[in-house]
């Protein structure tokens, strides 16, 4: 759409506030339609998620780095000693390094171990199979519905049954799912539709000075 039809369509449906969904790429600067800053004034903005990163608006995103420490913790309390992590570069990047950093930080300070993690561009199974010979996970973390069928395939070839966890799911998607990160999207709605009614009752439109990042908790779902 053109931004006049845009326009158009927004002025005759009285459209004062918009929510930015996450974007399937991380985009350097967000133009809807070819907008610019002086557009944008007239909205009240919410964005979801970190993949919205220019224009900077006020933000509702799950807490990534502290879910990720606390899985680590209870992994850890649950007999894990040998913890790896698969996040293609892509899908680290849309969340600005929090999972990796977090696992970094408490790999190495809290396990006094070299922290396992591994970001591939693609996930290609001799690459897979390298890093996974070389790590020796008990569990692996990540984000892919490919990674538990390639352990499947590991443990076929090797006979070691590694475990997963899914970072990002709300089931139990694979019998080798031990846990499941639920990035409680449902409550990430429903915070950013509230912030951004206020925001239109307060007539408080445009690119904020101080954009405000507010940070839901996920849910941890185990297995047993």
């Amino acid at each position: 759409l053109s931004p006049e039809r845009i326009d158009r369509i927004f002025h005759a449906r009285e459209i004062h506030g918009l929510i930015l969904h996450p974007l399937s790429l991380i985009s350097s600067e967000f133009k809807l339609g070819g907008w610019m800053r002086e557009t944008w004034e007239r909205f009240s903005v919410i964005a979801l998620g970190y993949t919205v990163r220019v224009p900077e608006f006020n933000r509702v995103c799950s807490n990534h780095y502290a879910s990720m420490r606390y899985l680590l913790e209870e992994l850890r309390n649950r007999g894990y000693r040998r913890i790896g992590l698969i996040l293609k570069k892509a899908s680290d990047q849309r969340i600005y390094h929090l999972y990796s950093a977090a696992f970094i930080r408490h790999v190495g300070s809290r396990l006094g171990k070299a922290p396992a993690d591994f970001h591939p561009d693609t996930l290609e199974w001799p690459s897979i199979k390298k890093w996974l010979d070389a790590a020796r996970p008990q569990i692996v973390l990540g984000f892919d519905p490919e990674l538990p069928l390639m352990l499947d395939r590991y443990q076929k070839e090797t006979g070691l049954d590694v475990r997963f966890a899914h970072l990002d799911g709300e089931s139990y998607v694979h019998p080798r799912t031990d846990v499941v990160v639920n990035q409680n999207s449902f409550a990430i709605g429903r915070i950013a539709a509230s912030m951004l009614m206020d925001d239109v009752i307060s007539h408080r439109t445009g690119i904020p000075e101080d954009p405000v990042i507010t940070l839901v908790k996920t849910k941890i779902n185990w297995r047993t």
